[in-house]
């Protein structure tokens, strides 16, 4: 496998169209990763007017539960909000708001609250001032502890004190809710005109990699040649040994039409120990069933 090294001038090279700069040259070259979506809202400690916007959110501490949440200094009426210190609400967007979520990442005026463009219902929040969104499975009420600017955005600490969650998601496994929200930006589309509207994009399968080797290292819906190459790739089996496999999966493919073959059922049976036998991690009696020389002890 061969690499590219890119010093950090070269990030911001012509070698792309002059808007393909910044965030969206770093997406360009694939060193964008998706940051978790969010909606945030905040209060003018002045007017007590609302604002909703979205803003790319992390984890800064688990005790006491705080996030961290980035926004672009261009967009002041925010970064004011932030900066008083007060209060505010982080409300996780699902997948079916995706597009309100791509209408409240647009920045607005001073006065106009991106939750009425987007149509989102406001509700009042149970310990802070600021109100909560009535579509979005989860809010987070939070205290606003600092702020700081960083070459074009505020980054802000936001405390967790509180938060409502939907009934509906409460038995929910972590693969349904990873499916449900947050939404993730992904970068930027810029158009012919020059206009400029976030990505979004969605969490894919939960890779169960703590099950490898007995499971499938890329996820259960992976198959089986991927999972065999893994196995040989980590030395858990010989490059020979995974040969045999794939000798015994390609002849039971081809023989597929005709189930009732006696060597067809041969060819599942072998396969079916095969399978039981990795997944139980029982690998030196899988070497002797193979009956091929197994590969050096893994260090």
């Amino acid at each position: 496998m061969s690499k590219r090294y890119l010093t950090h001038e070269e990030f911001f090279d012509d070698t792309l169209p002059p808007y393909a700069t910044g965030e969206r040259r770093l997406a360009c070259l694939g060193l964008q990763v998706p940051f978790p979506l969010t909606y945030l809202v905040t209060m003018d400690r002045h007017t007590r007017d609302v604002r909703v916007t979205t803003a790319t959110l992390g984890p800064f501490s688990w005790v006491p539960y705080t996030m961290s949440v980035n926004i672009p200094l261009g967009d002041e009426p925010t970064v004011a909000n932030l900066r008083a210190e007060g209060e505010c609400v982080m409300a996780l967007p699902t997948r079916t708001q995706a597009r309100q979520a791509w209408i409240a990442s647009h920045i607005y005026p001073a006065g106009i609250n991106a939750a009425e463009v987007a149509r989102l219902t406001m509700a009042p929040s149970h310990r802070v001032q600021v109100p909560s969104i009535v579509e979005c499975p989860v809010n987070f009420e939070c205290i606003i502890e600092y702020v700081r600017m960083y070459h074009g955005y505020g980054i802000a600490a936001l405390r967790v004190v509180g938060a409502t969650l939907d009934d509906e998601v409460l038995p929910l496994s972590r693969e349904a809710l990873s499916q449900l929200y947050p939404i993730n930006y992904v970068g930027e589309r810029v158009y012919g005109d020059g206009t400029v509207s976030a990505r979004l994009a969605m969490m894919g399968t939960i890779t169960p990699c703590p099950t490898f080797p007995v499971g499938h290292k890329q996820g259960w819906d992976t198959r089986v040649p991927t999972w065999v190459a893994d196995l040989v790739a980590e030395e858990f089996i010989s490059r020979r040994e995974g040969d045999l496999v794939m000798a015994w999966l390609a002849d039971y493919e081809r023989m597929r039409l005709d189930p009732h073959l006696a060597e067809r059922q041969d060819l599942q049976d072998k396969l079916t120990t095969f399978a039981e036998l990795a997944a139980w991690g029982e690998w030196e009696a899988l070497h002797a069933y193979l009956g091929i020389e197994p590969p050096e002890a893994r260090s």
